[in-house]
């Protein structure tokens, strides 16, 4: 069952992190874009599961499971096999190393990578090309976190009126804890970063939106969205939508990534926005159902996942080569063209299906698998050459050793020479006086004709 106007909740997710991420002057706080994701995943698969234990009181785990890693995994193998051959066209500080971000990003753990680097999201010399990629670790984390327990407290019930009440009392207990564990430890980090990309952190928007689902799914939506759907009109349901998109932009502008307020309020403001976007639109497919959603709009919406994917690795290529509005213009084109042919075909082709073209021209699926993987060896290829090759560490960093190195090997010249050549009255120490010590003086003894003195520290 499709919802017509959840395109627009995905839609602004993405416009609000491609403008951060190619302009973000213009919107600071545009990386709350992925924060509207992640309430809109939570939202959406916890509604899915509530409906499939409604149609067959239960859950199948291991189904859920293999369906979230064929919507993920094959456009994310996707991306990194088309983009990081053209890493070789940029500067050896994006290709350093690569093979550990490959490895981070594949295996759904760049975001425990990036803080065990200790590196910051904004203040990076060189960002990491795959560095976007830690939301998918924290969205995969949550999926097979939240699948178990969604399939333990299925085991527990036997009515959906029950399920739903368990799902909500388990959303609304991990919301606040993990709520709680951002915000209070933001209060003494010197890296916000890590609040930022821990997923024990970061991962309570999913439950906002997973607590939402219990009370507007998609199937069951349950009897107070039905009495408010009855009550709110078309005009005031558009509003609260318009209205709910307006805080998000506004959090956009004025948000800024190292600032408290952002971890302490500004996250959970952005997810309940979004969570009031999901209700509205979610309400007004009920009110608009003589109306179709527009092609283009669904469009965007099919495919931003892989454009979301794409942009980062393509804008990081551009801008090296030509001005920022150039770059992100190609990075919008391709982005979307590589994303087109990820969700339309390979996907497709992947789970069993006939691919289409535009809705009319139908491929075969094992043909569209063969001719794929055919013209994906030269890629994966020199996937596998850049990441053996690469060097460990880019010039930039061979240099700072370097100087580090020059500058150590100064200093301990200068000492050696102090030690060979200076003597004691150099330093204005008077004769008969001896220090006893190593960086800090232990004792000294004075002793004048006839008699002595001593003083200890």
């Amino acid at each position: 069952m499709r919802i017509k106007w959840f395109s627009l909740v995905r839609i602004t997710g993405l416009v609000l992190v491609l403008i951060y991420h190619f302009f973000k002057s213009a919107l600071p706080g545009g990386f709350i874009g992925v924060d509207v994701f992640f309430t809109f995943s939570g939202y959406l698969i916890t509604a899915l599961l509530i409906d499939e234990f409604a149609r067959f009181r239960s859950i199948d785990v291991i189904g859920f499971l293999r369906r979230r890693f064929y919507r993920i995994v094959p456009p994310l193998v996707f991306m990194v096999l088309v983009c990081t051959p053209f890493l070789l066209l940029v500067r050896t500080e994006f290709i350093s190393g690569i093979k550990y971000q490959i490895a981070a990003a594949l295996g759904f753990v760049t975001n425990y990578f990036e803080i065990v680097l200790g590196n910051s999201y904004e203040n990076q010399f060189a960002p990491h090309v795959y560095l976007h990629t830690w939301s998918l670790a924290v969205e995969m984390h949550f999926y097979v976190l939240w699948g178990l327990c969604a399939w333990l407290l299925a085991c527990m019930s036997k009515t959906i009126r029950s399920y739903k009440v368990k799902i909500a009392g388990a959303s609304l207990v991990l919301l606040v804890a993990t709520y709680l564990a951002m915000a209070t430890g933001a209060q003494n980090s010197t890296n916000l970063s890590i609040q930022y990309f821990s997923t024990q952190t970061h991962v309570f928007p999913f439950f906002i939106g997973a607590l939402l689902s219990c009370v507007a799914g998609i199937a069951q939506t349950g009897e107070l969205f039905d009495q408010l759907e009855q009550k709110l009109s078309t005009q005031l349901t558009l509003v609260g939508l318009v209205a709910s998109c307006g805080v998000l932009v506004f959090l956009s502008v004025f948000m800024h990534f190292e600032d408290l307020f952002t971890y302490t309020f500004g996250f959970l403001f952005a997810s309940l926005a979004a969570a009031a976007m999901i209700f509205f639109a979610r309400m007004l497919h009920q009110k608009t159902e003589g109306i179709n959603e527009p092609g283009i709009v669904s469009f965007v919406a099919d495919t931003s996942y892989g454009v979301y994917l794409f942009h980062w690795p393509l804008y990081i290529i551009f801008a090296e080569k030509v001005d920022p509005v150039l770059a992100a213009l190609l990075t919008l084109v391709l982005s979307f063209v590589f994303a087109s042919c990820s969700f339309y075909v390979l996907e497709p082709a992947l789970a069993g299906k006939s691919p289409e073209i535009f809705s009319r021209i139908k491929l075969d699926g094992q043909k569209v698998l063969r001719g794929a993987g055919l013209a994906l060896i030269p890629f994966a290829a020199a996937v596998a050459f850049i990441a053996l090759t690469a060097p460990q560490l880019s010039d930039f960093q061979n240099d700072l050793l370097l100087n580090a190195s020059l500058q150590e090997q100064s200093a301990m010249t200068m000492t050696r020479k102090h030690a060979d050549t200076s003597q004691a009255s150099n330093y204005n120490v008077v004769e008969g006086v001896t220090y006893i010590g190593d960086s800090v003086s232990l004792a000294c003894s004075f002793l004048p004709a006839g008699c002595a003195a001593r003083c200890s520290n």
